[in-house]
């Protein structure tokens, strides 16, 4: 005996062929968008940090900047500047100007600093001290390296 399927019974094998249908589509979503994010998060992994020696040259940097801002030295400051520095407003004598900000401030050194630095660009955060025990006026200093060298690109007090 066969059976022939009435309307009703053509309804409901329609209405489940949809629904296999929609279920499919949803895992086939899901899947996508899992697939995505776990690339994504490989991706994010696979970046380096940068190479640390980096960190004595950045330091190298710093120490000659505060020489020559210790001794006034004009040359010496702007042969530590970036190319970029003039367009940021940065020359010799507004580096003076932010470390000497009145006729009694002195300057001895740059005191706490914090070194954040990725391929070719350094944030030190720092504070201008007046003396040994002066925690100092807090600054940022941003270098970039150029050729090879680490120059400073803008320093300002915070």
């Amino acid at each position: 005996m066969m059976i022939v399927p009435n309307r009703m019974t053509k309804s409901l094998i329609a209405i489940a062929r949809r629904e296999t249908a929609r279920r499919f589509n949803d895992t086939a979503v899901r899947m996508i968008i899992v697939t995505a994010m776990m690339i994504t998060l490989l991706l994010g992994c696979a970046e380096k940090n940068p190479p640390r020696d980096e960190i004595p040259a950045i330091k190298d940097c710093l120490v000659l900047f505060q020489a020559a801002l210790e001794s006034k030295d004009t040359a010496g400051i702007d042969s530590l500047l970036a190319p970029e520095a003039a367009r940021n407003g940065l020359n010799s004598q507004t580096a003076l100007a932010v470390v000497y900000r009145s006729e009694s401030n002195g300057f001895h050194s740059f005191g706490g600093r914090e070194f954040k630095y990725a391929d070719n660009k350094a944030i030190v955060t720092c504070g201008i001290r007046t003396g040994p025990s002066d925690p100092g006026h807090p600054a940022e200093i941003l270098l970039v390296r150029k050729k090879g060298r680490w120059l400073v690109s803008q320093f300002r007090l915070k």
